[in-house]
C-alpha cells in the first residue's frame, strides 16, 4: 500500500484500526464511487492481529464496485485479549459479518456456531449472522486448492508435499491435500510440540518433522523448480518489514538448490 496518513476522521472513507498500538488509526482512501457504497449499506471486516499489512479492504472493494453492492469492508486489529469481546459483539460494531485471520482462526470456533468444515480443520475463517446466530466456516481450503488447480495443474500427482507452519492456515492446507490424496504430508514448525498437536489430529498421513530437519525431506518434498508448485498462504506485508526481507532470503536460499520438487506449501 502506500503511505497513508494518520487521520482522525474522513468523512466518505474507510476508517481502520490498524495500528499495532491503540492510537494508530489509518485511513485507505476510497474512489468517488465508493462514496455510496461506504455511507448506506452493511458492513464486513477483517479481524487479525498485527492486521494493517492485509490487502482485503482493496480486493473487497474492487469487486463491491465491479458488482454494484452496496457494502463497506474494513479492518479491524483486535488483540487476543479483546477478540472475544469483539466477536461476541459484532453486530454492536456495526458488522453483519467477518473474515478471520492470524492468531484467531482457532480460537473462534468456540465463540461461534462451526459447521462441519470448520470442525474437521479446527479453524474458522468467515463469520456470518444467521438471524441472532453467529455462524462460521472455513473457506481456506478451497483458497488454497483452486490456486494450485489454476496454477499449477497435475500437483496432486504428488506421492509427498511438505508444509511449513502449524497454525491456522496449515490445518486448512493440510486438510485440502489430505483430501486431495497426497499420501504423506511432512509438518515442519518452530515449535516441534505444535506440529505434533496438529499431525496428531489427522492421522498417520501427517508427520510432524522438527524445523532443523527441512532439509532431509527437501529432496521428495522441496521447493519447486520450474512447472513446480510452491504456495505461501500469508498474506502480504509493507515492504521492509523484517517478515519481508526473511521471506526474501529464504526464497535466494532456495532458488539455489536444483531439487526435484513436487508441491511444497508455505504458511
Amino acid at each position: 500500500l502506500p503511505e497513508i496518513p494518520t487521520v482522525a476522521d474522513l468523512p466518505g472513507k474507510v476508517r481502520l484500526r490498524v495500528g499495532d498500538g491503540g492510537d494508530q488509526t489509518c485511513a485507505l482512501p476510497i474512489f468517488a464511487d465508493d462514496r455510496s457504497i461506504m455511507t448506506k449499506a452493511r458492513a464486513s471486516c477483517l479481524i487479525g492481529w498485527p492486521a494493517a499489512h492485509s490487502r482485503s479492504p482493496l480486493i473487497h472493494h474492487h469487486w463491491l464496485r465491479h458488482f454494484g453492492i452496496e457494502g463497506g469492508y474494513s479492518i479491524e486489529a483486535v488483540p487476543p485479549e479483546e477478540f472475544a469481546e469483539f466477536v461476541l459483539h459484532l453486530a454492536h460494531h456495526g458488522f453483519v459479518g467477518a473474515n478471520v485471520t492470524i492468531p484467531h482462526k482457532e480460537r473462534v470456533l468456540a465463540l461461534t456456531e462451526p459447521d462441519d468444515r470448520a470442525r474437521a480443520v479446527g479453524a474458522a475463517n468467515t463469520l456470518w449472522y444467521d438471524g441472532d446466530r453467529l455462524r462460521s466456516t472455513n473457506t481456506d481450503i478451497e483458497g488454497f486448492i483452486n490456486n494450485l488447480d489454476a496454477c499449477a495443474p497435475g500437483w496432486d500427482a504428488a506421492a509427498e508435499a511438505l508444509v511449513l507452519g502449524a497454525g491456522g492456515s496449515s490445518r486448512a492446507v493440510v486438510f485440502g491435500l489430505l483430501e486431495r490424496g497426497i499420501g504423506r504430508i511432512h509438518l515442519a514448525n518452530r515449535t516441534i510440540t505444535r506440529a505434533e498437536a496438529l499431525a496428531g489430529q489427522f492421522g498417520d498421513k501427517v508427520v510432524p518433522l522438527h524445523w532443523p530437519r527441512i532439509a532431509e525431506v527437501m529432496p521428495r518434498a522441496g521447493l519447486p523448480r520450474r512447472g513446480q508448485a510452491l504456495t505461501d498462504t500469508r498474506v502480504a506485508t509493507s515492504a521492509g518489514s523484517a517478515s519481508t526481507a526473511a521471506r526474501k532470503r529464504s526464497a535466494s536460499r532456495a532458488a539455489m538448490q536444483p531439487m526435484p520438487a513436487e508441491v511444497t506449501a508455505c504458511r
